[in-house]
Formats: structure tokens, C-alpha cells, sequence
């Protein structure tokens, strides 16, 4: 089928091979030390309604940093003259930062005496924690995964808080060595580090767990967020405009509000002839 296979073959890049080999029906395709880098977008309703458990099960889905974004039109930028000079010299700048970086990081050849006879080798950059940080990471780790086990989604929860885990670790590292040059081929990653990281993972990892709750979205469980997301945004506003502007029929839009209001989520208010919803 179109596109077999990619999930698993995404999971094995993220995790950077030695060498990855493809066997294609016609040739194989060998890849020597991958970096991969991956930004992806889609409408949330949608990406919501084809994820199953399965891409968590697999490791897929846990790999990603999940962002859910909302429109806020104060955010925008509208139309008009080109960049300033200042905002130019500021991309240029963090361009440079970042050129540096990879520079520092980049697989080296040194030469070295091995027996008694002159050769190169290659050498890379290794990161190292110090005490303080491993205690750090662990205690997080414990209270992930203990969290996830008490979960009534454990069997998502699981792989999907790990694996947060182990992010927690590689963004220390990275935090690390953005902020120091390698000594020795060495740079060390100290609890500031993982403090720094965890609180962007803090951030992050609500988006997850919302993902994570909506596995396989069904098209009535999507109709009743988008009425609770009109309410919340319209606090106050009348049954009969939620049944307009959804172009519900009586029928259903009685189960929709019946549900809402029996989860705890909405209340209903006489008003007049008719009624008024208010989120809770």
C-alpha cells in the first residue's frame, strides 16, 4: 500500500543508525550516519481521527514533540514593507551562532599513534553527566512512568511518557552543548541543564497527553468538541445559534447538549423561549 512502512522507517531514522539499508523492489538504498530533522502540520480534527494506538505502541507518536496550535489573530502579521535592516542582522546572527555550533560538533580526524605507527581516526564529542543531573533525570523519569502506570490509558501512557523521558535527556544534552565548546571532545551536562530542559518539556508535554487522549477521535466525538469549543468561545450563547451555525438537527443537537451537560462540561439556562449554554 502507499507509503508502507514509513512510520517504522521515520522511528529508525529518529534514532540515527550507523547505517540504515532500504530494500526496494528494483535496488537497495544504504544511508551512513542519517540526520534527520522533521517538522510536521495538520488540522487537528483530522490528525486526531487517523491516529490509532498503535502509533504509540510502536514508538511512532512518542518520538515527536507535539504542538496543538490555536489562531489568535493579535499574532498576526499583517501585510506590509519588506524586514527591516535590524531584523536581517539578527537572522544573520543567529545563522552565524548556529554555523559555529555544528562546526564544534562536527566528526573530527585526528591523528594518532596506534602500535607505533601513525594513522586517523575519527573522533567524535562525547557528553557526560554529572550526578547531580543523572539524580535529576531519574527522579523525573520515575515520576513519568509511575504516573503512566496509574493511568487509565497506561497502555499509551507508557510508551509515550518514556519516551518523554529519554527526550528530557537528549535536550539536556543538547542545552549543554550549545552553551559551552567541547573540552577534550567532552562537554558536560550539569542540572541546570536538565532544570532548563524540563521546563520546556513541561510546556510541551500537555499537547501530547491531549493527543495521546484522542486517540481515534470518532466523527460524533469530534461534532461534540467543536459545540464545547463554540460555547467556551461564545460563553452565554443560545441553543438555537449553536444548532445554526453547526447546522444541527433536533435530534442531535438534543444528544450533544444532553452529553455535554451530563459530563459536567456545559450548563443549560432558560432564557426567554428559549436557552442559554454556559461552559463550565
Amino acid at each position: 500500500t502507499y507509503l508502507a512502512g514509513m512510520p517504522e522507517a521515520l522511528t529508525q531514522l529518529y534514532d540515527v543508525p550507523p547505517v540504515m539499508i532500504r530494500q526496494l523492489s528494483k535496488k537497495t538504498i544504504s544511508v551512513k550516519r542519517p540526520i534527520f530533522i522533521f517538522f510536521g502540520g495538520g488540522i487537528q480534527d483530522r490528525v486526531y481521527e487517523t491516529v490509532d494506538e498503535q502509533f504509540f505502541f510502536s514508538g511512532f507518536l512518542p518520538r515527536f514533540l507535539v504542538v496543538n496550535g490555536e489562531s489568535n489573530i493579535d499574532n498576526v502579521r499583517w501585510m506590509g514593507p519588506p524586514i527591516a535592516n535590524h531584523e536581517r542582522d539578527s537572522k544573520n546572527t543567529l545563522k552565524n551562532d548556529l554555523e559555529q555550533i555544528v562546526s564544534h560538533y562536527q566528526v573530527q580526524v585526528i591523528n594518532q599513534k596506534i602500535f607505533g605507527v601513525d594513522a586517523q581516526i575519527s573522533k567524535e564529542v562525547e557528553a557526560t553527566l554529572t550526578d547531580a543531573a543523572w539524580g535529576k533525570i531519574q527522579e523525573i523519569e520515575k515520576l513519568l512512568v509511575t504516573t503512566a502506570n496509574e493511568s487509565a490509558q497506561s497502555n499509551v501512557a507508557l510508551p509515550t511518557f518514556s519516551r518523554i523521558a529519554i527526550s528530557l535527556l537528549k535536550f539536556s544534552t543538547l542545552l549543554a552543548a550549545i552553551r559551552q565548546e567541547p573540552k577534550d571532545f567532552i562537554v558536560k551536562v550539569e542540572l541546570h541543564d536538565v532544570l532548563k530542559a524540563a521546563h520546556f518539556i513541561e510546556r510541551w508535554a500537555p499537547h501530547s497527553v491531549h493527543m495521546m487522549s484522542n486517540v481515534g477521535t470518532t466523527t460524533s466525538e469530534r461534532l461534540i468538541q467543536g459545540v464545547l469549543r463554540m460555547i467556551r468561545n461564545t460563553p452565554g450563547i443560545t441553543r438555537a445559534e449553536v444548532m445554526r451555525r453547526r447546522h444541527l438537527q433536533s435530534v442531535p443537537a438534543k444528544i450533544i447538549f444532553s452529553t455535554l451537560e451530563e459530563r459536567g462540561l456545559i450548563t443549560i439556562k432558560a432564557a426567554g423561549r428559549g436557552y442559554k449554554l454556559w461552559p463550565v
